[in-house]
């Protein structure tokens, strides 16, 4: 796989709104869910913090949470919420 480039994975209509999808393409593991804007968004289906698979985690708000810790994670990957400190605000 060459990073940073575009790759088709599956058929979008396969991300459901509301469920995060885990899939293993390109010989990686995925994370596969629809964003704020409906799109289809993805990352590593690991937090690299014991392991955990995010795909098993739940979505809030358009954001994967990780189902270990609860720590929840925008389309970019950014942390967006921690439990201990709540919602993180980059303007704050």
């Amino acid at each position: 796989m060459i990073p940073n480039q575009w790759y088709v994975l599956l058929d979008s209509r396969e991300v459901k709104r509301n469920k995060p999808l885990g899939v293993r393409r390109l010989g990686e593991n995925l994370v596969l869910w629809q964003n704020s804007a409906e799109e289809v968004a993805s990352l590593r289906d690991q937090y690299l913090h014991r392991g955990a698979v995010l795909s098993a985690g739940k979505l809030i708000d358009h954001q994967i949470q990780c189902p270990f810790h609860g720590l929840e994670f925008d389309a970019s990957g950014r942390r967006s919420y921690i439990p201990a400190y709540g919602r993180y605000n980059p303007h704050s």
